[in-house]
This record gives C-alpha cells, structure tokens and sequence, in this order.
C-alpha cells in the first residue's frame, strides 16, 4: 500500500530497530530455548502498492509447509488470499510478518491426519499458518489458511470406485468443525486473534486456483470460531470448456470469446490466448489475461498491448482487478495491471 509505504521505510531505517530470538512472542518458548540468540533487525519497507508488510530478519521458512498436496499456482494464490485476509485484521503500519513458527512439522501431520481422521473424510488437503508481529516481535495474531476439497474417489481393494462429492452444506459443516478444531489446539499455544481462511478446491479442477468459501475469526482467548463471513469465491478458466456455469460466468466467458477472436483477427501472430476469472458472489472482482505471442518486434509487442488494455474497459467494470501478461518462448514481454482502485502500471521487457 503505498499510503504507508514511506513512513514504514522511514521507522525501519531510522535506527535499525533490533529484534532477538529471545523475546516474548517472536518464536515459540520450545524453540527459543533451543536456538541460540540471533540478533534480528526489521526488513526495509519498499514503497511498492503489492508489499504491505516489513518482514523479520534474517528470514525463516515456515515450520509446517502444510500445502504439498496444492500445486504452485493453487499455493501462491491462496497464500495472496491470506494476505488480503490479514491487511483488514492486522495493520501493516503496525505489524510485521513472519512465515509460521508456532506449528512444527510433526504437530502439522498429527493435526492434518487426526483431523481426517475424526471427519471420516480426506477432506482436508493441508494447511498453512502466517504470524503477525509487534515491532517489539510480539506475536499479535494469526492467518491460518486450510485447503479442503469438494469431494475425492475412495479405493476398493486397489481400484478406484465411484466418486465421493460433499455438498456445500457438508463443505460448511466440516470447515467450521476444523477451524474449531485448529483453534482449540492453537489455543494451547497462544491467545491472540485467529483468522481462518476455509479455501475449496474442486475435485475435478486441477488448473485453477481455490476459492475462499469462508473467513472466521477467533477473538484474543476465545475457544472457537465465533463470527464468519461467506466469501463464496470461483475461479475460472478462460475460455470455459464448459462455457459458464450461471449467466454471470457465461456473460464473462463469452466477452473473453469476442475478445480473443479480435486479438487472433488484428494480430495473427499472436494466437494463444488464455486467463482466469475470479468471481466473488457472482462478481467479478478480477481477470486474468495471458497471450503467448511470436515475438518479431518491440513494436508489435506494444501494439497488441495498447489494443488490449484499450478493449478490457468495454466488458470489465473499473473496480475489477486486471493482470495482462504477454509471453513469446516461455520469456516475459510486458505486462499490465490495472488495481480495483484503478491505479495502473505498464511494463514493456527490455531483452
């Protein structure tokens, strides 16, 4: 956010301001007596709009990575999610983050698979736990993302059977019961706010990210999940293969149709033509859009640009998120963003 971008730079910087290893908060009490002191130093802030949050250094990996059963683009998306999650819990003037360190690896498996167990289900894929920090590096709160599926295929004896699908009202059921789950055993660890991100994931549907169907929240000391709020998220691919479910992905499916056959009338060359749409109770909230270009010219490249960014603002309203990608041999060629409070960028790749 760039409103906060120069005054976190200027607190970061004016002293260095010091963190240890040692302190209340910053790791849990197992694991401070069995590390040494490290001094740590709050990380520069940039004044870029996507970074909202100082980090703690030197930088520690997550001590569950409880998401291996996601693909790359399923994780990096639900970990945005998270982000966007904690921006409106945890003041990024405030708070630093920090990847996970209060769930280890042995108590993330134990937790994942009791967890199945006690729901009679793989329901759960995995989760993943974000910390917040004072700028003394007190622990203030918590993300904890869990991805859950919509259903699975049970084997029999070594083969595949038929297909198990959960219905919304048993993904909702089942989600609150992990989170209260997860909250109980967190809250043997800590007492700050929790807030819980319940990402679906469609059985069938490999090449698109997940979708938050929930978010919750635990109060400082309370014992389960008290407040939650339906996000009710699909994404898409474009173009459907099934063309839409629903007028509002059909309406969004075809305008992407008219807009990929203007591209491969205007520009030949540049044929391949994809994205994703992210809908939010049936909004669009955010469009993807990635053309794979054969690359003859700098010219060309700009010329297809310019005549994409000016065709979205016919079909996509000014408060949806925009990132066009251009690529020609697997390189990056330019690419532009347009934010939901329509600030833009453009960048043309210098090769």
């Amino acid at each position: 956010m760039k409103k906060h971008g120069r005054k976190m730079w200027t607190v970061s910087l004016a002293g260095l301001l010091l963190l240890s290893a040692c302190q209340t908060g910053l790791l849990p009490q197992n694991q401070e007596e069995a590390e040494e002191v490290m001094p740590r130093i709050i990380s520069p802030a940039a004044d870029v709009s996507e970074i909202d949050y100082r980090g703690v250094l030197p930088y520690q990996p997550a001590a569950f990575s409880g998401l291996s059963k996601l693909n790359d683009l399923q994780r990096g998306h639900m970990e945005r999610a998270m982000f966007e999650a904690a921006v409106t819990r945890f003041d990024p003037e405030k708070h630093l983050f920090q990847e996970g360190q209060w769930i280890s690896r042995e108590e993330g498996n134990e937790w994942l698979e009791s967890l199945n167990t006690a729901l009679e289900h793989p329901f759960v894929l995995g989760f993943l736990e974000h910390d917040y920090l004072t700028e003394q590096g007190e622990l203030a709160g918590m993300v904890v993302g869990v991805a859950v599926t919509t259903g699975y295929t049970p084997t029999a004896e070594g083969a595949p059977s038929s297909p198990v699908r959960f219905s919304e009202e048993d993904i909702r059921r089942m989600a609150q019961t992990v989170a209260d789950d997860l909250t109980g055993r967190l809250r043997q660890k800590t007492d700050v706010p929790l807030v819980f991100l319940l990402v679906t994931h469609d059985m069938d549907e490999q090449f698109v990210p997940g979708g938050v169907f929930l978010q919750g929240e635990a109060a400082a000391g309370e014992q389960t999940v008290e407040r939650w709020t339906e996000v009710d998220e699909e994404w898409i691919l474009l173009p459907n293969p099934r063309g839409g479910q629903g007028a509002y992905q059909v309406e969004v499916h075809r305008n992407f149709q008219k807009l990929q056959e203007k591209i491969e009338t205007y520009f030949p060359k540049f044929a391949g033509v994809s994205g994703m749409a992210r809908f939010q109770k049936q909004q669009l909230v955010e469009l993807i859009v990635e053309i794979n270009a054969e690359y003859d010219s700098e010219a060309q490249i700009t010329q297809l640009a310019q005549y994409v960014i000016a065709m979205l603002p016919e079909w996509v309203s000014q408060h949806v998120r925009i990132n066009l990608y251009i690529r020609s041999l697997n390189m990056p060629q330019a690419v532009y963003v347009r934010q939901s409070d329509g600030q833009e960028f453009f960048h043309l790749y210098r090769q």
